[in-house]
């Protein structure tokens, strides 16, 4: 209203939703307290990023801003969407105006410090790492073994080891683990057990023995 916005629809199952599914109206009841609730009301999905008929679907309801809000997948959707309504703007006048807004918890998105969810996230893995921290203590030699989110990068890891102050051993997909040869990493974690008594072992879900070429991004 501030700003004379007359409608706000949101559409729910990502991409795909947009030209499929029938939008749902965000009014100011609808939204008053989604901040309270986790996750999305929205719902969402991968893929489906078909600027074609994303852009006819939004022609029809009269739409000339689309906000994209999501990771490296989405903001590459929100790339190919803005040329495409270029295109579309110099051939019929139609001009929707693409806004892309990164949020990822991986904070795998280039060119911005930190995305919305990172923080969250790391708070969320210190929690998992003191209750590891914990139960590796209370056993002989123990070793408490966390696995975060990261495919292709290990910012939630790192963050998250580095806060704790007492991660033994960070694992991350940048580089590779080393399990043979001087300063392995089961030669370090043998140490540490016998120094005192357990160990904190933190791994990123990407983390592999051997580097592997990863897929191109637009990072």
């Amino acid at each position: 209203e501030l700003y004379g916005v007359e409608t706000i629809y949101g559409f729910k199952g990502g991409f795909h939703g947009i030209y499929s599914l029938e939008p749902m109206l965000l009014t100011n009841e609808v939204v008053a307290d989604i901040h309270l609730k986790g996750g999305t009301i929205l719902s969402t999905t991968k893929g489906g990023c078909d600027p074609n008929l994303i852009l006819t679907a939004l022609k029809e309801l009269n739409v000339n801003q689309l906000y994209i809000i999501g990771g490296d997948g989405a903001m590459r959707g929100a790339q190919s969407l803005y040329r495409a309504s270029i295109e579309e703007a110099n051939e019929t006048g139609y001009i929707m105006s693409v806004i892309g807004i990164p949020k990822s918890i991986d904070n795998d998105i280039g060119i911005i410090d930190s995305s919305f969810g990172f923080r969250t996230a790391v708070t969320e893995a210190l929690n998992a790492i003191t209750s590891a921290k914990t139960e590796a203590r209370c056993v002989p030699d123990g070793v408490g073994l966390v696995k975060l989110l990261g495919k292709e990068c290990g910012f939630i890891a790192a963050q998250a080891c580095l806060a704790s102050g007492f991660c033994d051993l960070c694992l991350i997909p940048e580089v590779p683990i080393k399990l043979e040869g001087p300063n392995n990493c089961l030669e370090h974690l043998a140490k540490v057990i016998r120094k005192r008594g357990h160990a904190v072992v933190v791994i990123s879900s990407g983390a592999c023995v051997q580097e592997k070429r990863r897929p191109e991004s637009s990072n």
